[in-house]
């Protein structure tokens, strides 16, 4: 049976991204926490890919950064795409940071230098773990959990939820999660392929059929994300090749994809929590706000309006250095700031969700699912 202690000054739930960010900083700031997570072992697909400039600041202190780097695929452009038309190109190169660009890095590998972090700070996560129960109390809470078969209870003066959309701390503690599901089904692949743009660039490419996100992996790999109206559970390798020819560009003899490495169906969910902090109980991550890949901020929200979970640090383990950490404490008005960004974030995903359709030089783009029902024209 694994060993764990009745009681701990913090209980992270979760080794995601977020989980063990925030272990390996408390560690990294002179205090300890317990991680636990329900999984066997991390995950071992790419699921979120991107990392931002912001993300790589924030992990500089931890030692983080530099691997992230070595592993990475550095994108420094984006691009919106009609087909061979260019709509748009976005360049990174000048954004006020050291890091302007997206670092493409499958969540897998970036989990993997999380826990490299946290493993020579002397931390580690204890799996598989359940959580079943927890009570709220005004100096802590009390955690009920299964381990090897048995039920054990832990004390925590401060308890943590970093575990994911649906989040037994979140659902324990009582905290609402606002929001609801697009109506669109989403296909997403990684894929090796012959593909006829250039690996630097993201490429968005708006179409009659629906929206397609193809972006360039380390090993040769490619991410495609494409809506459909009624997805597979696996699209095979035809399927997400058709999808390349009819969306991409039309020189589509030029595409052909020679592996599917990995490919699922999913749903995109648009929710926010009612507060990010509750008694002694916070938020981190997804069981904080889920949204749409738009943007490729799947890695990067922690909490919006807040400084991503390193807020929780300093509340948490009562550093000494006290370091000005924004929001926590204040869980209604960064709710109100989160909000917003979530507002901002669904109204991009409707955005690109468009439904085009060509009638000579004239384009009229529908926003699928826009509240106002109402179609937007435009010219080209």
């Amino acid at each position: 049976m694994q060993s764990l202690p009745s009681s701990t000054d913090i209980l992270i739930v979760g080794a995601g991204p977020s989980g063990l960010a925030l272990a390996a900083e408390l560690r990294r700031l002179g205090a300890s926490a317990l991680l636990i997570d329900r999984q066997t072992e991390g995950a071992n697909t790419s699921r979120a890919a991107v990392v931002h400039a912001r993300t790589l600041e924030v992990l500089e202190p931890l030692g983080a950064t530099e691997a992230l780097l070595g592993i990475g695929l550095i994108v420094s452009t984006f691009q919106v795409r009609d087909r061979d038309n260019l709509l748009l190109s976005v360049d990174f190169a000048d954004l006020p940071t050291r890091y302007p660009y997206a670092l493409l890095c499958p969540q897998n590998k970036t989990e993997a230098v999380l826990l490299d972090r946290l493993h020579s700070l002397g931390g580690d996560v204890v799996r598989p773990v359940d959580v079943t129960t927890v009570r709220q109390g005004p100096l802590g809470a009390a955690v009920d959990m299964m381990i090897d078969g048995s039920t054990r209870t832990i004390e925590t003066k401060w308890l943590i939820g970093c575990d994911g959309m649906n989040s037994i701390v979140r659902e324990q503690s009582g905290i609402g999660f606002a929001g609801a599901a697009y109506p669109q089904d989403f296909v997403l692949a990684d894929v090796r392929m012959d593909w006829p743009l250039p690996r630097d660039e993201v490429d968005l490419f708006l179409s009659p059929d629906g929206l397609m996100v193809v972006a360039p992996l380390p090993d040769d790999r490619f991410r495609v994300v494409a809506t459909v109206t009624h997805a597979p559970e696996h699209p095979t390798t035809d399927a997400i090749e058709a999808i390349l020819r009819q969306r991409g560009p039309a020189t589509s003899s030029a595409i052909r994809v020679h592996d599917l490495i990995w490919s699922s169906r999913f749903r995109v969910h648009h929710r926010i929590s009612d507060m990010p902090r509750k008694g002694r109980v916070l938020l981190c991550g997804d069981a904080a706000h889920v949204h749409s890949p738009a943007g490729g901020q799947g890695m990067e929200h922690r909490h919006p309006g807040c400084d991503r979970s390193r807020s929780a640090p300093d509340r948490g383990s009562q550093v000494r250095r006290r370091r000005r950490y924004r929001c926590l404490g204040k869980g209604k008005a960064c709710n109100r700031r989160g909000r917003g960004q979530d507002h901002r974030q669904d109204h991009a995903t409707r955005l690109v969700a468009l439904r085009t359709c060509a009638s000579g030089s004239e384009h009229r783009l529908q926003l699928a699912g826009a509240h106002s029902g109402r179609n937007l024209g435009a010219r080209s």
